[in-house]
């Protein structure tokens, strides 16, 4: 192997050594930049770039390689190396050649210095920003977006009312504030007051009715109040309603509930949403009421005290208010249910309250004004007589006494009236709905305990389910699909006439369907069967025949009255007039109508009890029908009512 030259052919020593200490003096400094610095290749060619060398390398080392005994450059040291300076009396040797061989293999390629990477510069934080909230009662609400630190820019003006007068705006704790010099730090709310008296609104002097009921003659006291009803209650008592309305796009000034919103939202008692409507006929809520009636006093701030009304929620301070005032007290003192629809006798009461007005503890005993469904014993009574009869008060004691009032004579008819699709019956007696189980021109009723409204279903009557339509007792409900199979025929032997009795819910036979008209004989069997067989048409002793029969057992059957021949329109009339008594020589009778609905509706295996002694049943004793003798058709057989339309008969 040849020995590497020891100094550089063409610098003297002295050079040589100068320049490496300036070299690795610009290292250790980090002045130098590897790129800017050149070197001579080793074969004396041309200045080769430091940092270029490897990649010129790759790029050259397809057409030349470098002697394997070329001297390559030092390298100085990486300024993170402890660096020692030589003595001048060294001399430095050089370091291997940094050129390739004439192998190109990437181990053999020389390693660019890696650039360190910068650091990222951090992103400043926004400041946060937050929701300024200005209500502003019935003319709705405000929102502003504030940067934190900062102040509101513009803050919104208070509206002037008639008969109140602007307070400003009040913070979250009931404090009145400028808005405008307020820090804003977080979310705010600002409630906008004026001052008000119920009794500058409305007319508390004297107890004039402001409770009207329907034309029908109800007042519907548990009915949900509409928006519209609640702006006529409090236009009703206002001492001056000579207003300038305000419009609202869903509302007709012409109907009855015109005048009063337009009125109720010019005095900022009432208003509208965002889309410019009003929705007349929209139930209001127990929430949305109350803050109707604190509209016609002075807001303050407070804690609801009921456990439904959580801390932040819109109507606390309204219903705080309320409260304190005494004109609500919820139900059981702890909840008010605040989002559940307010009705009419609780709206009645509120507006007591803010009158100052109490039912006379004898109202019961008086003629007030009558509402065919207002009962005394319902709890608002006294309340509803209240608002809806002018009287002249009595107020120097502790309770409101009634010296004079308005009778309500009108004198009532007993009748049937249809309101909202159910049927009412008035008692010309207590002008009210009558309830309950009644006897009505000979008829059993049931009328809805609470309203008075006829029942349509079921019922127990004593022992035994029976059906009401439209509040009318049913002695017949075969027909009206209420009912199924299997079914229970009874027959009372001696009374000459059977019941059908369907299952209840557990199973058991006590709903009765239908009553049948039957003729049974000295020899019918008595007990308990079950139909085995049932034909169409069959022949009887004495060559006579009988339609839809249902086999009892052996030659007893259940079957229409006989026909002489073979042909429904040879019907034995005498026997047939004698339904309903001890005929038969032994089958039960009857008419063809009733054998057909046992043929078509009792399967066989339907179970029979043939009674020996006389029953106590829930369904009376039908009637039968008495033809003439030249009728010689079953009127009710639907093969043969051709005849009877024909002759206009039945």
């Amino acid at each position: 192997m040849m020995k590497q030259p020891s100094h550089h052919p063409h610098l003297p020593a002295p050079f040589r050594r100068a320049a490496c200490l300036l070299l690795c003096c610009l290292l250790a400094a980090g002045c130098w930049a590897a790129p800017a610095f050149a070197l001579e290749d080793a074969s004396g060619g041309e200045p080769v770039s430091q940092v270029e060398a490897a990649p010129q390398a790759e790029e050259t080392s397809q057409t030349e390689t470098a002697p394997a005994e070329s001297p390559a450059p030092t390298l100085a040291p990486a300024p993170s190396q402890e660096f020692t300076e030589p003595a001048p009396s060294e001399e430095l040797s050089p370091a291997p050649s940094a050129e390739p061989s004439a192998d190109p293999s990437p181990e053999a390629s020389a390693e660019p210095t890696a650039t360190p990477t910068p650091t990222p510069t951090p992103t400043p934080t926004p400041d946060p920003v937050f929701t300024v909230t200005f209500q502003l009662g019935s003319f709705g609400t405000q929102t502003v977006e504030v940067t934190a630190g900062e102040r509101v820019e513009e803050v919104p003006e208070i509206p002037e009312l008639p008969v109140a007068e602007v307070l400003g705006w009040y913070d979250e704790d009931g404090v009145e504030v400028d808005p405008a010099k307020v820090t804003v730090t977080e979310n705010l709310v600002f409630t906008a007051r004026w001052e008000r008296q119920v009794e500058d609104l409305l007319d508390t002097d004297t107890h004039s009715a402001y409770l009207n009921g329907y034309d029908n003659g109800t007042l519907l006291p548990d009915r949900e109040v509409t928006r519209g009803e609640a702006a006529q209650m409090f236009y009703n008592l206002l001492r001056d309603k000579e207003l300038e309305g305000k419009a609202f796009s869903d509302v007709d000034p012409a109907l009855w509930y015109g005048e009063p919103i337009g009125a109720m939202a010019a005095l900022g008692v009432i208003g509208g949403y965002e889309d410019g409507t009003f929705r007349p006929e929209q139930p209001i809520t127990r929430a949305e009421f109350v803050k109707m009636a604190v509209a016609c006093d002075t807001l303050s701030t407070g804690e609801a005290s009921f456990t439904d009304v959580p801390e932040g929620y819109w109507a606390e301070d309204y219903i705080a208010t309320a409260v304190e005032a005494g004109w609500i007290d919820g139900y059981g003192g702890s909840v008010f249910k605040p989002e559940g629809k307010i009705t009419r006798v609780e709206a009645v009461k509120i507006l007591n309250r803010m009158l100052g007005r109490h039912a006379d503890p004898s109202v019961k005993e008086y003629q007030v004004t009558n509402f065919y469904d207002v009962y005394p014993e319902h709890w608002g009574y006294g309340e509803i007589a209240e608002a809806s009869t002018t009287h002249t008060p009595d107020l120097t004691g502790e309770q409101e006494v009634w010296t004079d009032y308005v009778k309500d004579t009108t004198a009532e008819s007993g009748r049937w009236v249809t309101i909202g699709g159910e049927r009412y019956y008035i008692d010309p007696v207590s002008r009210k709905f009558l309830r309950g189980k009644q006897t009505i021109g000979g008829e059993k009723y049931l009328l809805d305990a609470a309203t008075g409204a006829a029942v349509t279903g079921f019922a127990m009557d004593g022992t035994w389910k029976r059906y009401y339509l439209n509040g009318l007792l049913q002695d017949d409900i075969s027909g009206l699909g209420v009912v199924s199979g299997p079914y229970y025929i009874v027959v009372d032997k001696p009374s000459n006439y059977l019941i059908i009795y369907a299952k209840d819910e557990n199973g058991t036979y006590n709903i009765p369907v239908k009553a049948m008209l039957v003729s049974c004989g000295y020899g019918t069997p008595t007990g308990v069967y079950y139909t085995p067989y049932r034909y169409r048409w069959l022949e009887m002793v004495g060559n006579t025949w009988a339609q839809w029969c249902t086999q009892i057992q052996g030659n007893y059957l259940f079957h229409s009255v006989p026909n002489w021949t073979y042909n429904n329109l040879d019907l034995e009339v005498e026997e047939f007039n004698h339904l309903g008594e001890t005929r038969s020589l032994g089958c039960i009778r009857l008419c063809c109508e009733d054998a057909k609905w046992i043929y078509d509706n009792c399967v066989l295996g339907t179970k029979v009890y043939i009674s020996p002694s006389k029953l106590s049943s829930p369904l009376e004793k039908p009637t039968g029908i008495k033809l003439p003798y030249w009728h010689t058709w079953d009127p009710t057989d639907p093969t043969a009512y051709y005849m009877c339309q024909r002759n206009g008969c039945h």
